[in-house]
């Protein structure tokens, strides 16, 4: 669906710097079909840079990051920015939402800022795909839970068809019911028709919801597992 091969990226690049080794990298990275593939490891490891060079936010200094056969690495970022538009989603922990807008607007703002026309049916699907009342499309978001706030974001990947949702820390400022709440969005919206999801998270409770678990290290993949027990993922952060 989206994988990188040999991708790095330093720092430092485009400013003078003593050092030659990249901090993060290389990186071989395949997001599947169907899967949701949690990435895991210690603050500072490189987990939110990793996420944006897949993403196609931040260009990598080498390497290829490969999307329906294109090297998306070597875009222009023109390019780059209509597929951050059309084909990739994103839910950060603060949420992405123009709070000056009403919901039904930022489920909707992709197709807004391409001038297409869209259903407002389908928003109304989108919403109750990720069990949010339809009645609450004319609300803004400033007068939302955080919980809600997220569950609005994913839904905006399903009214835009995304293929891939960028999910960094999506939970970390949630409780535990509105974590649960949006991670059950996330399965919904996975069974929507959004394609892959990469999910970054400390929480283990959150990892042992993914199909696969990534454990980055110091800008390296060091390992990969299927389907942890929060547990499991647990021991492994704390290096057990």
């Amino acid at each position: 669906m989206l994988r990188s091969e040999g991708v790095t990226f330093s720092y430092s690049q485009g400013k003078h710097s003593n050092r030659d080794e990249a901090a993060i990298g290389p990186l071989d990275i395949k997001l599947r079909q169907g899967e949701i593939t949690a990435l895991i490891g210690a603050s500072g490891c490189g987990k939110s840079t990793t996420l944006k060079l897949l993403a196609g936010i931040l260009r990598p200094g080498s390497g290829h990051v490969w999307y329906a056969d294109r090297d998306i690495a070597r875009s222009l970022e023109t390019k780059r920015a209509k597929l951050r538009r059309t084909k990739f989603a994103f839910v950060f922990q603060d949420y992405m939402l123009i709070d000056s807008l009403t919901v039904a607007e930022n489920v909707t703002l992709p197709m807004s800022l391409d001038k297409e026309s869209f259903d407002m049916n389908a928003m109304k699907r989108a919403l109750a795909y990720v069990g949010l009342d339809e009645g609450l499309a004319d609300a803004h978001v400033s007068e939302l839970s955080g919980g809600q706030c997220q569950r609005v974001a994913i839904a905006r990947a399903l009214m835009m068809r995304a293929d891939v949702l960028f999910a960094d820390e999506p939970t970390g400022n949630l409780d535990p019911k509105a974590r649960d709440e949006t991670l059950s969005a996330i399965d919904a919206a996975m069974k929507g028709g959004l394609k892959t999801c990469l999910l970054v998270t400390h929480d283990p409770q959150v990892a042992s919801r993914a199909n696969r678990v990534l454990y980055m290290r110091d800008g390296h993949i060091d390992k990969e597992f299927l389907a942890m027990s929060a547990a499991d993922v647990e021991a492994l952060l704390l290096g057990k």
